[in-house]
């Protein structure tokens, strides 16, 4: 048999249909001629894997004793190869056919081996006429680089004010606008850029046309002052040719509407839900524990910068008269409400639609759970989306959660 292919690397990616059995499509003579990896991680053979197919000049299979979860990399080698000579030939002899293929095989699969690292590491390319290249030995805070003659690699150590380095020291006013290896310093872009503003030096003649000498700080606050006015803004000039430029009013109102909103997730049900547990009337925040909770609404903010809108919108009434009805808004497992609101029926049972926004810093970029919990101010039952424990419209009551994260 022979080894018909150079195919030496075998990848694969593991799906639902392919996560325990994996083939290889090249000769091996020994299981150890393979290594193994899941997710760049080398396997050990019989604990991780079992091999098949040894000595088949089409190949056979590695197959996991667990399955590899979807899309997990699997890759097969032949690196296992050993750089030795197991065939003895023995004088006067019949000639060992099979065994001397094997060897045969054996070679090119070390040539193969060989053969696979040498294409993945660094050459020159083929029409180089450079040989005998050396890598510098490693030293640290030093970078390889080519020599002043470009025919070796040297180790090169990173010093401040060396070429292309900013230092106080290096700036020289002749080659501003020249060429240099080293750039200014920045005290000397200052001292450059200060000399070239003035409150003396600014020509109104010059404003819009070719000068060597920058405005004056001063004329330049003029200027753009002169520029806005407060009556000077039409909302149909904004994006066209002007003139005058819009109002301070006009460019806050403009880039106020630019607000972006970047998500919004809401909740609404029309269910019925009874309880009994209560919320104080007190001068005191609600408790993630008082009350009963009757709607949820999980978010992940793009951006922990971002604020929430969060809109609470809950139909609730009471089997008590007089009652005092309370709707709360809770985050995780914040032991207080972040916002609550309580309204008072006119009679018994009757109920009453309690709406509130919270508006807050998102805080986070992970996923984070905001509840409403309702509850009246003495012991009562409780309906949600409905009176004395029964649902009204059919299920239609629009109670909800919005949720809305904008840019700040």
């Amino acid at each position: 048999m022979t080894v018909e292919t150079q195919t030496f690397r075998f990848p694969y990616t593991s799906t639902d249909s392919q996560s325990v059995v994996f083939p290889f499509t090249n000769k091996i003579l020994n299981e150890d001629d393979l290594t193994v990896y899941s997710d760049d991680v080398l396997k050990t053979i019989g604990t991780d894997y079992t091999v098949s197919g040894v000595g088949v000049a089409t190949g056979g299979n590695v197959t996991f004793v667990a399955a590899q979860s979807t899309g997990t990399s699997v890759l097969i080698t032949k690196d296992g190869v050993e750089f030795t000579q197991d065939t003895d030939y023995v004088e006067n002899d019949a000639f060992p056919a099979a065994a001397h293929e094997d060897a045969l095989d054996k070679l090119t699969n070390i040539a193969q081996k060989i053969w696979d690292s040498v294409r993945r590491s660094v050459k020159l390319a083929i029409t180089s006429s450079l040989t005998d290249l050396e890598m510098p030995d490693p030293e640290a805070t030093t970078v390889i680089g080519w020599n002043g003659s470009a025919d070796g690699l040297l180790n090169y150590t990173l010093t401040s004010g060396g070429a292309g380095a900013i230092s106080d020291e290096a700036y020289a006013s002749t080659a501003w606008d020249g060429v240099t290896t080293v750039a200014p310093s920045k005290n000397a872009m200052r001292d450059k850029i200060l000399a070239m503003i003035s409150d003396d030096a600014y020509a109104s003649t010059a404003w819009d046309g070719v000068s060597t000498v920058a405005p004056s700080k001063n004329d330049m606050r003029d200027q753009v002052l002169a520029m806005i006015s407060d009556s000077a803004y039409n909302s149909t000039t904004w994006d066209s040719v002007s003139t005058v430029a819009p109002s301070k009013n006009a460019v806050r109102d403009y880039f106020e509407s630019l607000q972006s909103i970047v998500q919004v997730v809401s909740t609404q049900t029309g269910e019925v839900s009874t309880g009994t547990s209560i919320i104080p009337n007190d001068d005191s925040p609600p408790l993630i524990t008082e009350g009963d909770e009757v709607m949820s609404r999980a978010i992940t903010p793009v951006d922990a910068r971002d604020k929430l809108l969060i809109d609470i919108v809950c139909m609730v009434s009471s089997a008590r008269a007089n009652s005092r009805l309370a709707v709360s808004l809770c985050q995780g497992t914040i032991s207080t409400s972040l916002a609550a609101m309580a309204e008072s029926p006119a009679t018994a049972t009757a109920g009453k639609g309690i709406s509130f926004r919270h508006s807050m810093t998102a805080g986070t970029d992970s996923s984070t759970t905001f509840f409403v919990r309702v509850g009246d101010s003495a012991a009562s039952t409780t309906t949600f989306n409905g009176d004395t424990g029964s649902r009204r419209f059919g299920g239609k009551m629009a109670s909800s959660i919005t949720i809305t994260e904008i840019k700040p």
